[in-house]
């Protein structure tokens, strides 16, 4: 990270990943692994090839993460109740919404807005 920022060297809480679909099970694993980041966006997440992923959130030992997750209806729904729960057992800052988008950009064109507002929102 210092390479790619250079002389910003931001701390944690300035940083964002996000994720979507197979990027959003790259961004949920990331959580539960590096401390690099603080805030998450993870859209329409797919987990089902990564089991671990939801092992390596509950064993973490990050603190304070910020997360916002979001699907569409006959999208990834499936796969979000499972991170939800999770993160809030941690006592993580989690938002979740869901729309009548699909799994497509169309949906999540649409839902950067949101996110980005969520993601910037209570930056240090």
């Amino acid at each position: 990270m210092p390479r790619v920022e250079g002389s910003l060297l931001r701390k944690p809480e300035q940083r964002s990943l996000v994720g979507i679909s197979f990027g959003g099970l790259n961004a949920a694993y990331f959580s539960g692994k590096t401390t690099l980041f603080q805030n998450y966006a993870l859209l329409s997440p797919i987990t089902y090839p990564c089991n671990q992923v939801l092992s390596a959130i509950v064993f973490s030992e990050n603190n304070d993460l910020r997360v916002i997750i979001t699907t569409g209806k006959n999208d990834a729904e499936k796969y979000v109740e499972p991170l939800l729960n999770i993160y809030k057992s941690k006592n993580y800052g989690v938002e979740n919404f869901s729309t009548n988008g699909a799994h497509d950009f169309e949906n999540w064109n649409d839902q950067l807005e949101r996110v980005l507002l969520y993601l910037l929102k209570n930056q240090k």
